[in-house]
């Protein structure tokens, strides 16, 4: 990981810059190892692993209720370790019950979340979803101890054994999405094993203390975690994904590939940015919003505009020679996957200038809201996507359930904002025009390139 003399800098800076460095050496390990893989595996066995790591993901946020988020917030030890104790069991009784599940009906399961091209993989899916469930709580448990630098160096050592295992196994295996799925497992063992802190293994130690009706009691009092933010978290994920598993009936499971690497490689500048930000406002916020609100509207102010600039900068660059930089980098038969890169890079602006906020919901308890402004953003992701599909048109069905994921990350901004009495219509003006301009500089870049060199001809709806 990058190193920086930190002294100098405000706790807040210091921690974004611990985080930010980490997710740059990750951006690092995928700019050199992904080319290589994608030149080895083919966008179906991508599109299969992407639909894994997908369901794995989503049901591990189903079997933890979200209160791995809440290790941040209790100041006493105790308090802590009965939510650690809850977390910890229910990882494993949802372990369990899914593996149960897949024993008995495996094939019913496949067909209802439209998976059917993971086959024998589902049969791994247990131990998968059990190490994210763990490094979520690991995760959580270090934010709250201000640990920034053990998360930040744990995206990097899971990028990097990762990738590595996935070079190792296609030596060693034929090519398959067996192989990506298994790197993805060892990655993950990896990453849990950096974000385990003595201090944290202490007190797992000490949870047996914690009696299950304390545990009981802790459940209840953060019921909002699985009544309130876990349905707008799942909301939120699910949507999100939802291309994932809708696209492989209409248009085959390469069609999945293609949008889950695109996708993957633009959430390298969303988890450089945005994500490395995210826990850092948190713990910033949780503090400022009772003790300095005037600060934190300003905090708050400074960050988006910053975010904005920065993303549309590195998103106008895909807009405008997104299918150019994929055929390159990635290979001839990845073209198709950069012009959905190019598509999407308009709406992952508003999701990078939106991610550090989610989070001021819960700081101001405004739970309910959260999920309701979840389930506008869903509305607008499912019709897109639906009406997208039936166009039978894949680049031209993933534009409009980009512009519709748009419209919804405006009604979530416009939400944050009223949270700090801040006045959202002349941001959002002035958001529009620096998109526009800098969007247009890279647009009109592009044809102008065009009409001097056909290989840079522009044509981003044509598969």
């Amino acid at each position: 990981m990058l190193n920086f003399d930190y002294k100098s800098f405000s706790p807040f800076k210091k921690n974004f810059l611990i985080m930010s460095s980490g997710a740059f050496a990750n951006f690092l390990i995928v700019f050199i190892l992904t080319p290589v893989l994608t030149r080895i595996f083919s966008e179906e066995q991508f599109g299969v692993y992407y639909q894994y790591f997908s369901l794995a993901t989503i049901i591990s946020t189903i079997i933890l209720g979200t209160y791995p988020v809440a290790l941040v917030i209790p100041k006493l030890e105790r308090e802590f370790l009965k939510l650690l104790k809850l977390v910890i069991a229910l990882s494993i009784i949802g372990t369990l019950t899914l593996q149960i599940v897949i024993l008995i009906a495996g094939d019913k399961f496949m067909a209802a979340t439209n998976t059917e091209n993971i086959g024998e993989l589902i049969h791994l899916l247990p131990f998968s979803m059990f190490l994210i469930c763990i490094s979520q709580i690991c995760n959580y448990s270090n934010i709250r101890e201000a640990l920034f630098k053990k998360n930040s160096s744990s995206m990097v050592v899971w990028s990097g054994s990762e990738k590595g295992s996935a070079l190792l196994l296609s030596q060693i295996l034929t090519p398959s999405a067996i192989g990506l799925v298994l790197a993805n497992v060892v990655g993950n063992i990896a990453r849990i094993f950096t974000l385990l802190s003595f201090s944290l293994v202490k007190k797992m130690r000490n949870v047996f203390s914690i009696s299950n009706f304390e545990v009981f009691q802790k459940a209840r009092e953060f019921i909002k975690y699985p009544t309130r933010v876990l349905p707008s978290t799942l909301i939120s994920t699910f949507t999100s994904d939802l291309p994932l598993y809708l696209l492989v009936g209409k248009f085959g499971i390469a069609a999945v590939g293609f949008f889950g690497m695109a996708r993957n490689l633009l959430n390298i500048s969303y988890n450089l940015i945005g994500q490395a930000l995210a826990p850092v406002y948190f713990k910033e916020a949780a503090s400022l919003y009772v003790n300095d609100k005037a600060r934190l509207k300003e905090l708050t102010k400074s960050i988006f505009f910053k975010l904005l600039v920065i993303s549309c900068l590195g998103f106008g660059l895909i807009f405008g020679f997104g299918d150019i930089i994929f055929k390159i980098f990635l290979g001839d038969e990845w073209l198709t996957a950069g012009k959905v890169a190019a598509i999407i890079s308009v709406f992952y602006v508003f999701k990078i200038i939106s991610s550090p906020f989610s989070n001021l919901f819960n700081v101001a308890h405004k739970e309910d809201q959260l999920l309701i402004l979840q389930i506008v953003i869903a509305i607008c992701r499912i019709l897109g996507i639906y009406i997208g599909i039936s166009t039978s048109h894949l680049l031209l069905a993933i534009a409009i359930y980009s512009f519709s994921s748009v419209i919804g990350y405006a009604f979530f901004l416009n939400s944050t904002f009223a949270l700090l009495d801040i006045n959202a219509i002349p941001l959002f003006i002035k958001s529009i025009l620096i998109m526009a301009f800098i969007f247009g500089c890279f647009y009109l870049l592009r044809l102008l390139i065009s009409n001097w060199f056909s290989y840079f001809q522009y044509d981003l709806l044509t598969i």
